[in-house]
């Protein structure tokens, strides 16, 4: 598991592939049922991060991602395998009795704090979902819960990094449809009418776009660090029957009453 010191000491962490129970291609701590890997497997590692994270009395709360803006504001958990998960692609909450979760495999995990207001957020960003800003609708909420960006700090976790990420050309033209500025997240691949996307940077940008206090760019590439993390586009490569996915947390501090 890797944590971040922008966000320490408050319990988070982006956690890789090690110390499960499923199996192969899965193997070991992967969290999506609907890549194929089984529902008991999911469930006992998700028990399993709860215990590296030391948040094993809290309930982790995910959605079912699916690369668009949509932000939820957790009050409540909504539990897991209960048909209730809503589909969205980040969370913030001012609860301390949950744990935020986002699923990544080359996707970009964002976490997010503020001290001052008390609230948090979980992100993935994928091109999709970083074009369309949902870094920037995230920050947004948290705002509206109280924060100021400038209280926000943010860690942006393991995830493709531009040496392994060749897009096509409409993934390009969607992004110059938002800013000719974003250009410079591109470089020509060797392959005629492909351009390799830096999607970590890109997220960046937006970051500091929104004002927030502080960004600590993790540099861990899931693509190049195969023992260490799934890599939705490494696993297509190998003609591989499937993948996993990571998943990075983070969770409030319980108050202490005396």
């Amino acid at each position: 598991m890797f944590t971040s010191s922008l966000l320490a000491p408050l319990p988070h962490g982006f956690l890789n592939r090690q110390g499960g129970v499923s199996q192969a291609p899965y193997d070991s701590l992967s969290f999506v049922v609907n890549k194929g890997d089984d529902l008991e497997n999911v469930r006992k590692n998700r028990e399993i991060a709860l215990t590296k994270l030391g948040l094993q009395d809290k309930e982790l709360v995910t959605v079912n991602q699916v690369h668009g803006t949509k932000v939820i504001v957790v009050e409540e958990p909504w539990g897991f395998d209960k048909g209730l998960t809503p589909n969205a692609d980040a969370l913030v909450t001012q609860n301390p009795d949950v744990v935020l979760g986002v699923f990544t495999a080359d996707c970009v995990p964002i976490l997010l704090y503020d001290d001052v207001s008390k609230t948090i957020g979980a992100v993935h960003s994928g091109w999709k979902g970083t074009c369309a800003g949902v870094v920037k609708v995230a920050v947004e909420h948290m705002i509206q819960l109280g924060s100021q960006a400038k209280s926000i700090k943010a860690a942006i976790g393991p995830c493709i990094h531009q040496e392994d990420y060749e897009v096509s050309e409409e993934v390009y033209d969607a992004y110059m449809n938002e800013s000719s500025g974003n250009a410079k997240f591109f470089k020509p691949s060797t392959n005629d009418g492909r351009f390799m996307l830096d999607l970590p940077g890109s997220v960046l940008e937006q970051l500091l776009g929104c004002g927030v206090g502080g960004v600590d760019m993790m540099e861990l590439n899931t693509y190049a660090m195969e023992d260490q993390f799934f890599s939705c586009r490494r696993s297509f490569h190998q003609n591989q029957s499937g993948f996993g996915c990571m998943l990075s947390a983070i969770s409030l501090p319980k108050e202490n009453k005396s």
